[in-house]
């Protein structure tokens, strides 16, 4: 039987508050309520997901206590590599002692399938799984493939933009914004891209993946770029971790050429493409590779997307961005290959899969593209075995560190066995 639980909404200090939903810090100064008789206070951080008030505790229901079995229809008939076989049995080994877990492995290694059993083995404990990112493209991507691996399990899928309404369940993928609205709800949270944007650094998000977890309970966290502070605790053994140099397939990571081209965005803006561009681009476009371009900003993408459409009239080509309202669909358009070319800011960086690309980056150099995103971007080529290489450009006006050093990180990967 499920109790209802009161915790407060906000802890008072003498002249700060902190909120107890996102973890964020305030001046009573700043943040008291007006018109009040008595003196009230919210959280301006959170306040898109519904204003917290300090008059107005939290209430949450208790986790029921697990079955000791429960039976899960789990169909995977898929062949794990030995890294992979050692990846999943480690985790496996770590998740049921809940104990903190990375697996560190290289773009296109399989990291999901990895994840399986660990998954199957849980929910048989009748423990409760949350499966998180900060992209909802990765969560988008998940959700099928897990479904599709425990087809009778009840999941949900929670992000901005979802229509369904909230059902309890013991399987649920959402974004890292969503775990915000949890409270010691799971026993194994998954943590996938802990390196990306907007997740790494932020306070409030590691706050809700925190409060989200019960108090005993394994974290995993998954990426194939981990920050100086993963670096730090793995160095300092504070986190145990397994390490994947090779994908799948045993293809290595398509290593990138660089370009030089000047005022290549101006020239876009200006409803022209230098001649190089024009040769290189006919040249991928009569291959069997579709391409994927990468522009470090909205309007870059717009600008190319209007010029190449009147170029190459007789090609499919679209643009993306994470405000487009039509965002899912043409993501899901270019999995069902009906694209030849997608243009798209760094919101496709990672965890999403298309079948048989080339990538193209523009402005390749520019601050928005810093290591990890280069190295992820590269890593969307090659992910398929019926397409296991392919060809990665980077054009720039003068190369930067960024650039060198993920170059210098995908042959270091490369050249490790």
């Amino acid at each position: 039987m499920k109790h209802l639980v009161v915790v407060p909404s906000m802890k008072l200090g003498k002249t700060d508050i902190q909120c107890l939903r996102c973890g964020s810090s305030h001046s009573k100064k700043k943040v008291g309520l007006p018109k009040e008789k008595i003196k009230f206070f919210y959280c301006p951080t959170c306040i898109q997901m519904g204003r917290v008030r300090s008059d107005q505790p939290f209430y949450y229901l208790e986790e029921p206590e697990p079955i000791a079995c429960r039976e899960i229809n789990y169909f995977w008939k898929g062949t794990l590599t030995d890294y992979q076989k050692k990846a999943s049995a480690d985790l496996v080994t770590h998740a049921l002692a809940k104990q903190d877990f990375l697996i560190w492995a290289v773009t296109g290694a399989g990291k999901t399938e990895m994840i399986f059993e660990m998954l199957n083995q849980a929910l048989s404990k009748d423990w409760r799984v949350c499966l998180t990112s900060p992209r909802v493209d990765v969560c988008l991507e998940l959700f099928p493939r897990i479904k599709e691996v425990f087809p009778k399990e009840n999941m949900a899928l929670l992000h901005g933009d979802g229509k369904e309404p909230y059902h309890y369940s013991k399987l649920v993928i959402c974004t890292t914004h969503q775990l915000f609205r949890f409270y010691r709800a799971f026993d194994v949270v998954v943590l996938d891209e802990v390196d990306a944007f907007p997740f790494s650094g932020n306070v409030e998000l590691n706050y809700a993946v925190r409060h989200a977890r019960k108090e005993e309970s394994a974290l995993v966290l998954l990426t194939a770029t981990p920050d100086k502070h993963l670096l730090s605790q793995i160095k300092k053994g504070h986190l145990s971790y397994v390490k994947i140099p090779k994908r799948y397939h045993g293809y290595p990571l398509p290593l990138p050429k660089t370009i030089w081209l000047s005022r290549l965005p101006q020239k876009i803006s200006q409803g022209s493409l230098p001649p190089k561009f024009h040769t290189l681009l006919k040249k991928q476009l009569r291959s069997k590779h579709r391409l994927l371009i990468f522009c470090p900003t909205v309007e870059l993408v717009i600008n190319l997307q209007s010029v190449l459409s009147k170029e190459y009239k007789g090609y499919s080509i679209c643009g993306v961005y994470a405000e487009d309202s039509e965002r899912k669909k043409k993501v899901e358009n270019m999995r069902k290959e009906h694209y030849d070319v997608l243009i798209s800011t760094t919101i496709l960086e990672r965890g999403v899969t298309f079948k048989g690309i080339d990538v193209f980056v523009i402005s390749a150099s520019h601050q928005v593209f810093n290591t990890a995103s280069l190295v992820q971007i590269a890593g969307r080529v090659g992910r398929n075995y019926q397409f296991p290489s392919g060809k990665v450009y980077f054009f720039h006006e003068g190369k930067s560190r960024a650039m060198k050093l993920a170059i210098k990180q995908i042959k270091t990967m490369n050249r490790a066995d």
